[in-house]
């Protein structure tokens, strides 16, 4: 398949795209790794006789609550100061989609997040990743019962993408309340 092919075929598939990459990261947060590979060792060629282990594995005790929060804050403050060194910067977008992220996913922040997914679509409109956070955004506002800002976000991504996309469609049927794609 050539790369226009499957460029072409991301754009219009891109809430796909999104759920398979989800799928894909679920199992590796569950299992604690980053998928920093630079971090990780390399794998050792196995024989057989390797594969039965000779005493359980030990693990390391799993992080309480408390101590998970403490990292995501972490995170974050280290973003935030990425950010305000160089607020135009385009990694400036990758730090506030990183904050929004760790605020929805790890603290259920939704408030918290959705001001860094603003301020990302506000100061870096243009950001690669614009359709994701636009989706992530009204997740939040959702989560949050804001449906007066979730509908404007709809109504924006309305007036930012074609008709015929799928981006639109599915502002449309958030914002109307019917199936995406089904016949008016």
């Amino acid at each position: 398949m050539s790369r226009e092919l499957l460029t072409d075929a991301l754009r219009r598939n891109w809430i796909l795209a999104v759920v398979i990459a989800v799928c894909f990261a679920i199992p590796l947060v569950r299992m604690g790794r980053s998928g920093d590979t630079a971090n990780t060792p390399a794998i050792e060629p196995t024989t057989a006789t390797d594969l039965v282990p000779d005493a359980p594995p030990a693990t390391a005790p799993p992080l309480s609550a408390e101590r998970r929060r403490e990292e995501a804050l972490a995170q974050i403050q280290a973003h935030r100061q990425a950010v305000d060194r160089d607020p135009e910067s385009d990694d400036a977008a990758v730090h506030l989609q990183a904050m929004g992220n760790l605020y929805r996913q790890k603290l259920v922040d939704y408030e918290q997040a959705a001001q860094c997914y603003e301020e990302l679509l506000t100061y870096h409109p243009d950001a690669e990743y614009k359709r994701v956070t636009y989706v992530q955004l009204l997740t939040c506002y959702d989560r949050l019962g804001d449906i007066t800002n979730r509908d404007r976000i709809c109504r924006r991504i309305m007036d930012e993408f074609p008709e015929d996309s799928q981006e639109y469609e599915f502002a449309e049927s958030v914002l109307y309340g019917r199936d995406a794609g089904a016949p008016m």
